[in-house]
């Protein structure tokens, strides 16, 4: 059986998952929102983060060289968030991953964006942990987990004082 080249091709592991369940799914479309495996161009979304941060900057770094297709990032700081799909203030919780074209893309913040990253590469380790963490189950752990580092990513090893998230937010 061949995988509509509406699917993203590069994603091997989703490919391999649509010919598993094709039965069970009409549409490509559909398979996709269903498994996170996005159907557009990895081009076309947007990594919104706090560029202030050097441990969010590091975790970016470390994402451009070792993940296949990571989005284009931006600093929530230098973002005009007032005509949204993210608030100022929820960009300064979490990362969010945006669509800069695609008016059907739903805004996924923390734990899910770092999912959706994942589940887009290439390499198959990273594409199963990415399927794996968005697992109902998992995705309440990995939640957790991400709040977790968030909240104390101060104190992580070459933080600084910007990295302190606001109060309120704590």
């Amino acid at each position: 059986m061949r995988i509509s080249s509406k699917q993203n091709s590069n994603n091997s592991f989703c490919g391999l998952i649509y010919i598993l369940v094709t039965n069970r799914y009409k549409r490509v479309g559909d398979l996709a929102v269903k498994l996170g495996c996005y159907s557009g161009k990895v081009s076309n979304l947007l990594l919104i983060f706090d560029a202030d941060c050097a441990f969010c900057q590091a975790c970016v770094r470390w994402g451009n060289r070792h993940l296949s297709g990571f989005p284009k990032t931006q600093g929530f700081q230098n973002l005009d968030l007032s005509l949204g799909p993210v608030t100022a203030e929820q960009a300064q919780q979490s990362i969010w991953l945006v669509s800069t074209v695609d008016s059907n893309f739903v805004p996924l913040p923390a734990n899910r964006a770092a999912a959706f990253i994942l589940k887009q590469d290439t390499n198959p380790f990273w594409n199963a942990l990415g399927l794996v963490v968005d697992l109902p189950g998992f995705r309440t752990l990995a939640r957790k987990a991400y709040f977790v580092v968030a909240r104390n990513r101060a104190k992580l090893p070459g933080a600084t004082e910007a990295c302190e998230l606001p109060q309120k937010l704590q």
